[in-house]
């Protein structure tokens, strides 16, 4: 309904050059509520490997998964997100798979599926949010989350090379907005 519900914030803290050529950034993010109330925080990596951002899914939703599931051990498993550079429009992106358990002294209590499939990329378009004007590559894809119940989502983003996500909508299957995400601020490091 156009009204905020929460705020993330992410800051590159580190970036390291590897022996082989790869590039590994170390990020801190902090999610808060609509009033700015922490909620939860953490840290990931992210790497360029090969001309290709590759994101672990694992590294990534941990520490939101920790803060809604409390107490619990939570295992994720499953493929990295991969986001090859020099996207073209109509060119497919590999599909992946996530599977996450939590549980209690080893016994898994829930395990949640979750695939996104038919990642494809639609264009490349200039997006103006808060934070200013970005040329982004446009593509999207469906998203099946499999637990007690199944959801299914189709998620448009819009992704920059330097400030990274500028917007995401998700739309639930009768093709109706759900969620939006939108670059609020960036701040260009050195």
């Amino acid at each position: 309904k156009g009204k905020l519900t929460g705020k993330s914030v992410q800051t590159v803290k580190t970036i390291r050059s590897e022996a082989d050529g790869s590039v590994i950034a170390a990020l801190e993010m902090t999610n808060q509520d609509k009033k700015g109330k922490e909620i939860s925080s953490g840290s990931y990596e992210v790497a360029c490997v090969d001309n290709t951002l590759v994101m672990k899914v694992s590294e990534i939703m941990a520490p939101n998964m920790k803060s809604s599931l409390n107490n619990m051990e939570i295992d994720i498993t499953g493929d990295d997100f991969r986001l090859p550079s020099n996207l073209k429009k109509g060119q497919e992106l590999p599909n992946t798979h996530t599977q996450i358990k939590a549980g209690t002294n080893g016994i898994s209590i829930i395990t949640m599926a979750i695939d996104h499939t038919n990642r494809i990329v639609e264009d490349i378009e200039k997006i103006t949010t808060e934070a200013g004007t970005f040329e982004c590559v446009k593509f999207s894809y469906d998203v099946a989350m499999n637990m007690l119940i199944s959801k299914n989502y189709h998620v448009t983003t819009w992704y920059n090379e330097d400030a990274g996500l500028v917007r995401q909508e998700t739309y639930n299957k009768k093709g109706q907005l759900e969620t939006k995400t939108e670059l609020t601020g960036y701040a260009k490091g050195k």
